[in-house]
């Protein structure tokens, strides 16, 4: 076998992975009370819900309810975030309190497996995180 055919080979089965094999890297969140810049924890609240959505889609209720409650503490700690952009001062808490409220709601409909429920917080979670941007 010569060596081209052995690297194209070896491209082949590496280029043949599928998304399922490849495991996503844990998104990690600081310690409640540790203050984290704004714009550190947005985009791990934004991975969050991406993930939670891939769980619903899979039918992962365990994997959907562990990342409901890290939307709960994502959501916390932007709480307390003292760098928010200009434009979302006056409105980040309550939007924040809406977020904890829908992530303990999802974690309640993931243990029930209600699936319509399930996709109704999911859909408002993922409008909050994109209210949330800082660049909107």
């Amino acid at each position: 076998m010569s060596k081209t055919s052995l690297f194209t080979f070896a491209l082949l089965v590496v280029g043949c992975a599928t998304a399922e094999r490849i495991v996503p890297a844990p998104i990690v969140l600081p310690n409640e009370g540790e203050t984290v810049p704004f714009s550190e924890l947005h985009p791990k609240l934004r991975q969050l819900a991406w993930k939670a959505t891939e769980a619903f889609y899979r039918d992962d209720w365990k994997d959907l309810g562990e990342t409901a409650q890290s939307l709960d503490k994502a959501a916390r700690l932007l709480r307390a975030t003292k760098d928010a952009p200009t434009r979302l001062q006056t409105t980040l808490g309550p939007k924040c309190d809406e977020l904890t409220k829908e992530s303990g709601q999802l974690r309640e409909a993931t243990q029930a497996a209600a699936i319509d429920r399930i996709s109704d917080h999911l859909q408002r979670i993922n409008n909050l995180v994109r209210e949330l941007r800082p660049d909107a």
